[in-house]
């Protein structure tokens, strides 16, 4: 910039002697001032100023440099622009950046540059490239962009979201384990005329027979024992007869463990059948169970 202004003072300089126009030269002087060279207007104001010690140009307030249309202004290696006495030590290539920049637009290589609401259109960052934290402790957000999606469409409260805090493993497993998987059913066996049958109890999911108990109701009859045979739609279960003695009084308990043919499919059933030569008696006969 120096070098520019020198160079249009002397461009004054010179033309002013070799002017052909006597009206012209009227209008600009110049003396030698304190040791500076001092150009006026024919009203005696300042044009500009040629400080002899420091090598600089200075023009007065409210004057300016216009660079007509095509002219340029070439500031060689090593020299500077200053402003209030500060150097711009910004190289042209990274002025040009900011060429084209649109408030709030992300323009490809070009400088960012925010909106009013300190808001950008787009940014594109690798993974890992957004840090969030204090000064000095920032974390990189690993997530990539399908991760962060998964969020796209949640509506859960943080209040909500926060169940979930120490969980270790998939909650429906942890239900399936620690919910209640064990059940019962319980029907009235008879050994009464017209009342021994075989019923089916069907069970909506799979499951396992772990025990099969029996309490008698009604006296079983006299002569001969009653019994209770169990299975599945495969046949009947190893150790899953129940054996009413003849002559059990009431309250009388049973219990067998059934080893064979004691699980059922989801939507299939267990049979217990009922048989006694001598009539009479009932056993109330509880199946316990685990879902498997």
């Amino acid at each position: 910039m120096k070098k520019l202004l020198l160079i249009a003072a002397l461009i004054v300089a010179l033309l002013v002697p070799f002017s052909g126009r006597a009206a012209e030269l009227n209008n600009i002087t110049a003396a030698g001032v304190d040791g500076n060279l001092v150009f006026y207007d024919k009203s005696g104001n300042i044009i500009n100023k040629w400080h002899a010690t420091d090598r600089e140009i200075s023009i007065p307030s409210g004057s300016k440099i216009a660079i007509e249309s095509g002219g340029t202004t070439d500031i060689e290696s090593g020299g500077y622009f200053k402003i209030a006495g500060t150097a711009v030590t910004a190289a042209a290539a990274e002025i040009n950046l900011i060429d084209g920049s649109i408030a709030g637009t992300a323009v490809a290589s070009k400088a960012a540059v925010l909106g009013a609401s300190k808001n950008l259109d787009i940014l594109g960052l690798p993974v890992g490239g957004l840090k969030i934290g204090a000064a000095g402790a920032e974390v990189a957000i690993t997530s990539d962009a399908a991760e962060i999606n998964i969020l796209d469409g949640v509506t859960a409260t943080a209040a909500e979201l926060n169940f979930v805090d120490g969980v270790t493993s998939a909650i429906q497993t942890q239900l399936n384990t620690k919910g209640d998987k064990k059940g019962i059913v319980t029907l009235l066996m008879s050994f009464a005329a017209a009342e021994q049958t075989t019923t089916k109890i069907y069970f909506t999911s799979a499951c396992t027979i772990n025990r099969i108990r029996g309490i008698v109701m009604v006296a079983i009859a006299a002569t001969d024992n009653g019994t209770i045979t169990c299975g599945n739609s495969v046949g009947a279960s190893a150790t899953g007869v129940v054996t009413a003695t003849a002559s059990d009084a009431l309250n009388t308990e049973y219990g067998v463990s059934p080893t064979t043919n004691n699980t059922v499919a989801a939507d299939s059933y267990y049979y217990l059948t009922s048989a006694k030569t001598t009539v009479g008696g009932k056993v109330l006969v509880t199946l316990e169970y685990t879902k498997d």
